[in-house]
């Protein structure tokens, strides 16, 4: 990097250090429960030491403390006031966020430092007596704690002492009791949910990069439980899919690549347990990075957003792999599927097989596991054979996953985790191409002489380190990762790069990325009175990332790009009694180098491009993003919340950089190659209008003064467009619960988009056009019934219905350009349901497009080409045996 942007980065980050240290000695309260901690006293603490303050409690209270003078922190110093306060919320603040343990005996209050940790276990049902999976239990204001497992049961260890215990899932109220943790045997402790339509107060972690309160988000945010990952993935084989059932994001149909799914209208940045899957030459890219057996669950935050960096113009994905849950030492989790056709299943069948292992061994937990799957060819719902373009026909999946973490003590603790994931088309069919707009491209057997093409992602390594300490610092706890990403992925042959005069008459082109960075995360917590707390999470990311488009057969599409990022930032919340305050910036920098190199020459025969010699150079680019948001939670059935935030994105620069004219346009900085900015606002209700009936609704508009719009022109090339764009929409979402057997999910986004063609901050002239339908879907309609048939069987009916979207005309070749064909309404109902065969076996059985409709998806629509006018999938049905040992 230059030394004009490491000089401001290196003066930022010492003002930024300095403001943080400032705010480092703010304190936070935490609380738990027994019988003399019950008691309340006004105590005021002036620059005391640990053991000071025990000897003013211990004459407040009229108690006594066994402890060893070495076992506490003598440069913890306190200084707070306490009115009417129980004694086991100042114990806790002053000991147990700083790793000191106590227990009580009678009158005598035992303290600890390095304490061995005893076995918690117990069970969690719901109203109707079944078992409830995948609940989160936690000890109060602590780090310990588990997910239950499907039969219900959960196991953990932590340290002998006086808690209260926390359950909590989606759907259900949250249940506190008190415990007391003894060195005697395991504690036992059971746990009856109450039905509750939705509980807000879910954790996220990705909203923020640290643990939150989903009542205490001013943003939209939406998560895909375990329950959700587990039905969609039974009729659906990709997470493109998974996703899809998001109100705000583009829907898919079981396609390799992802083009045409963004958020918002905007891409956005997809994260694999906080590890960026963006490049400067595709901010999105491909949503299928991994296979949906290695997901726990799905966070969504929607709206630009800059706390992950580059690329977040609609939002961010985060993926959050599998954890182990169970304090057992080894348990096994396989699953063995079959897939076919209801249409006509010749050729149709496919297989799948998953295996995981997991468990907890003292200090260690881990969990380790593999998926295959393997695809015939795909029928649309008159049994004929799809073109296998992009398709998911023929494909063979393998997914690798390993996650192990080790508790170093004393608040330490490390973790790896590893994935490794791959997907390939071999096809034996010829793609037959049809007419669009009036017979679909299909596909039939025999490769007429041609070899068969491979296609899809060949290679996606990730892999993180971890290390966090809890309380490293005055009510600090940091969070430390490095990253490594490799990824190869080869897309479908086109004509568009055809060379006649080299004999090529088309090409595939691919993308690979190497990509390795450093994150330093810290939080601390700060309270100024038991109404007035938050916490300021601040810390630097570190990036470096190499892009290359080359083709399969040697040329190159986009040159290398080396980037490099560095960023500070931070974000703060204050909470005063109901209302939540939250702000954060994030100061940027990024270099990016790029070699000299010539443009991709392409010549079909009748018109030619490219073939232009480029100077290398680099770009740098600078950025300070803010955001602020507001929710107030005083009523339960009207949480309003606003929020405003920005985005920066180098305006996926690869894309730029391969079709360019100008020889100089990276060392002369011109409009075509600047960042992108975002503003996003919006404006949002949340509640629960009854015990029974949940709602969440939304308005959100966004801008960005240089989008980056691309046009086919006539001769099939892209123009490019840095134009300003604005778009808008709704969000609605109900939930309610008829009885203890069933619930039903319903939400409606619609969203639109334009461009200002004549650059006037005006977008309703007659100049200024719409954002094709590649970015902005019709409205989409979204159901979700679950019925708990018995206590052994379960169903789930989910439908999409998307509308209408015509607001473009034919071009002068009397075509409608790419993106740009007008969309027809479609109608797709899936179905999952369960049976639990025995204790330790389930039978699980999945039916894609439920009622056979025929119909063509989005992009096959709005493309408005042939050879993409392709089908969706019509009746599948797959079987699964799942085994729990």
């Amino acid at each position: 990097m230059k030394n004009n942007t490491v000089i401001p980065f290196i003066k930022g980050a010492l003002k930024f250090t300095l403001f943080l240290l400032i705010l480092s000695n703010l304190q936070f309260v935490f609380a738990q429960n027994t019988t003399i901690l019950d008691k309340k006293i006004t105590i005021t603490f002036k620059n005391d030491d640990i053991t000071s303050a025990l000897d003013k409690i211990k004459k407040a209270v009229d108690c006594n403390f066994a402890y060893e003078s070495i076992q506490l922190k003598k440069e913890h110093s306190i200084s707070k006031n306490y009115t009417n306060t129980a004694l086991r919320g100042i114990l806790n603040d002053i000991l147990v966020e700083h790793q000191i343990y106590y227990a009580v005996r009678g009158n005598v209050i035992l303290i600890r430092t390095d304490v061995e940790k005893k076995q918690v276990s117990g069970k969690v049902i719901t109203p109707d007596g079944n078992p409830a999976a995948f609940v989160s239990v936690v000890l109060k204001s602590t780090n310990y704690g588990a997910s239950t497992d499907e039969n219900g049961n959960f196991n953990f260890y932590a340290p002998e002492g006086n808690y209260k215990i926390v359950v909590s899932s989606i759907g259900f109220k949250s249940e506190e009791k008190p415990i007391t943790i003894v060195s005697d045997n395991v504690t036992q402790i059971n746990f009856t949910l109450s039905k509750a339509l939705e509980n807000l107060e879910e954790i996220i972690v990705s909203a923020g990069r640290t643990s939150e309160k989903l009542s205490e988000i001013s943003s939209s945010i939406s998560v895909l439980a375990s329950r959700d990952i587990k039905q969609i993935s039974q009729y659906s084989n990709v997470v493109s899919d998974l996703v899809a059932r998001i109100p705000g994001a583009n829907i898919q149909t079981n396609r390799q690549q992802t083009r045409g799914q963004y958020l918002r209208g905007r891409n956005m940045l997809i994260l694999i347990d906080g590890v960026p899957q963006s490049s400067p030459l595709f901010v999105t890219g491909n949503m299928n990075l991994l296979d949906p057996s290695a997901i726990e669950r799905i966070e969504v935050v929607k709206g630009s957003t800059s706390i992950y960096g580059n690329g977040a113009e609609g939002g961010i994905i985060n993926y959050i792999t599998k954890k182990n849950i169970t304090a057992n030492t080894f348990e096994s989790n396989t699953t063995i599927g079959s897939s076919i056709s209801l249409t006509e299943p010749s050729h149709t069948s496919g297989s799948s097989f998953s295996q995981f292992f997991n468990g907890r061994v003292k200090k260690w937990n881990y969990v380790l596991g593999g998926t295959y799957k393997q695809f015939g060819i795909k029928r649309d719902a008159n049994g004929e054979i799809l073109s296998p373009r992009d398709g998911l026909g023929e494909t063979q999946w393998y997914n690798a996953f390993a996650k192990i973490g080790y508790e170093i003590g004393n608040g330490y603790d490390i973790g790896v985790m590893y994935n490794f994931f791959s997907n390939n088309q071999r096809t034996e069919l010829s793609p037959v191409v049809g007419v669009y707009g009036e017979s679909p491209s299909t596909g039939i057997f025999g490769l007429q002489g041609v070899e068969s093409p491979t296609r899809g992602v060949e290679y996606n390594h990730n892999l993180k380190f971890t290390l966090s300490k809890k309380n490293i610092y005055k009510n600090t706890d940091l969070t430390a990762s490095y990253y490594l990403q490799n990824f190869k992925t080869i897309y479908d042959s086109f004509a568009y790069f055809a060379n006649v005069s080299e004999g090529l008459s088309a090409g595939q082109p691919g993308v690979t990325t190497k990509q390795s960075g450093l994150r330093f995360n810290l939080k601390t917590d700060y309270s100024f009175s038991n109404n007035f707390n938050g916490n300021l999470v601040y810390g630097l990311d570190l990036l470096r990332n190499k892009t290359a488009q080359p083709m399969k057969d040697g040329r190159v599409f986009a040159p290398e790009m080396d980037m490099k990022n560095y960023a500070l930032y931070f974000q703060t919340k204050a909470k005063y009694n109901d209302l939540i305050i939250r702000a954060g910036s994030r100061y940027e920098i990024i270099n990016i180098a790029v070699d000299d190199y010539t443009t991709l020459f392409r010549n079909n025969g009748e018109t030619a491009g490219g073939g232009i010699d480029i100077n290398g150079g680099e770009q740098d680019y600078r950025a300070i993003t803010f955001n602020f948001g507001l929710r107030y939670n005083v009523l339960n059935s009207i949480q309003p919340y606003t929020n405003f935030s920005q985005s920066f994105s180098v305006g996926e620069l690869g894309r730029i950089l391969r079709s360019t004219e100008d020889p100089n346009i990276i060392t002369d900085n011109i409009e075509d190659a600047k960042a992108v900015i975002t503003n996003n606002f919006e404006l949002g209700l949340a509640g629960n209008i009854t015990e029974n009936i949940s709602y969440k609704g939304n308005y959100f508009i966004s801008h960005s003064k240089l989008g980056t719009t691309y046009t086919e022109k006539s001769n099939g090339f892209f123009e490019l467009a840095r134009l300003p764009e604005k778009i808008y929409g709704l969000e609605f979402e109900l939930g309610f619960s008829v009885n203890q057997k069933l619930d039903v999910d319903l939400s409606l986004a619609t969203i639109e988009g334009k461009v200002d063609s004549n650059n006037n901050k005006n977008f309703n002239d007659a100049e200024d056009s719409y954002i094709s339908g590649l970015r902005i879907s019709p409205t989409i309609f979204r159901s979700s019934i679950n019925y708990k048939v018995t206590s052994k069987w379960e169903l789930n009916i989910a439908s999409i219905i998307s509308g209408k979207r015509d607001k473009f005309s034919e071009n002068e070749n009397g075509r409608y350009s790419f993106g740009q064909a007008p969309v027809k309404s479609t109608f797709v109902t899936n179905l999952f349901t369960s049976y639990k065969l025995t204790k330790n076996t389930s039978l699980l059985v999945g039916i894609e497009n439920l009622f056979n409709s025929d119909y063509y998806p989005i992009y096959s629509q709005y493309s408005g080409r042939a050879a993409d006018y392709i089908k969706g999938d019509g009746i599948n049905g797959k079987v699964s045996l799942n085994i729990k040992l």
